[in-house]
């Protein structure tokens, strides 16, 4: 049951209902209705280096009735976009894997509090406007994702990690998750240690908070995307790089 850190994962639905598409022939998605936010995926107890631990206490399975009061705002932001799945499946799913390791600390040690928490920090750290904040916007144009990073990091004072889908059907780079990383006093701290996410495809790059590929552009799109209609330019990195670094030196 010991870890070191909380990985407070938040998805980007479009990234999330492509991978799943892709993955799963015929699969369909539900969006949030609100398209301007990222929903939640979890806060995660970690120990630095490796992964888990996980489903730590058997003797506490999930209670729905347990967080009937944060009913209408899990709907809103900790809701899968997978039509296959329940709400209640991932809600059960977080809190018997991760919620119940993490409720070895006061604040987190019931599951309303859990998921509670997760809902005040995805208002505090609401990751469309921290981007925004950064000179980061849903757009067509591919960002450099070392400056992804660098952004979120001017603007938390904070390592964060940033994790990006690989679509290997058409060689496309997309922002799907960002992480940031809490102590047991839930105070913000860097994710620096943290591994490399299962699955990952960027085998160019070792650096475990930016989990994309470098050598191309990674796309954060106001909607789910056409592949048809996608066609980006690997070779346009090195003016991307340049006009965000201008960017960032003039704010």
């Amino acid at each position: 049951n010991e870890w070191d850190i909380l990985i407070f994962t938040q998805n980007w639905p479009n990234s999330v209902c492509l991978a799943w598409q892709e993955k799963s022939k015929g699969a369909t998605c539900t969006l949030p209705n609100d398209t301007t936010k990222w929903t939640i995926h979890g806060i995660w107890p970690t120990k630095l280096g490796t992964t888990g631990p996980w489903f730590c206490d058997p003797s506490r399975p999930f209670n729905l009735e347990s967080i009937y009061g944060l009913l209408p705002q899990l709907e809103e932001v900790w809701t899968p976009v997978q039509n296959h799945k329940k709400r209640y499946m991932l809600w059960r799913h977080e809190w018997e894997k991760h919620g119940t390791c993490a409720a070895q600390i006061q604040p987190l040690d019931s599951e309303f509090k859990y998921f509670e928490q997760g809902l005040q920090w995805a208002e505090k750290y609401g990751m469309v406007s921290l981007l925004e904040k950064a000179g980061i916007k849903p757009s067509s144009v591919g960002y450099d994702p070392q400056s992804i990073w660098q952004g979120v990091k001017r603007v938390l004072g904070k390592d964060p990690c940033i994790v990006c889908y690989d679509d290997q059907h058409d060689g496309v780079s997309y922002l799907q998750e960002i992480r940031l990383c809490f102590d047991k006093n839930l105070s913000l701290v860097n994710c620096d240690g943290v591994k490399k996410s299962w699955g990952y495809y960027g085998n160019n790059n070792n650096n475990s908070l930016i989990q994309c590929p470098l050598n191309k552009p990674t796309l954060y799109l106001k909607q789910v995307p056409d592949r048809t209609k996608i066609s980006p330019d690997p070779h346009i990195i090195t003016i991307i790089k340049t006009i965000q670094f201008l960017q960032w030196i003039s704010l």
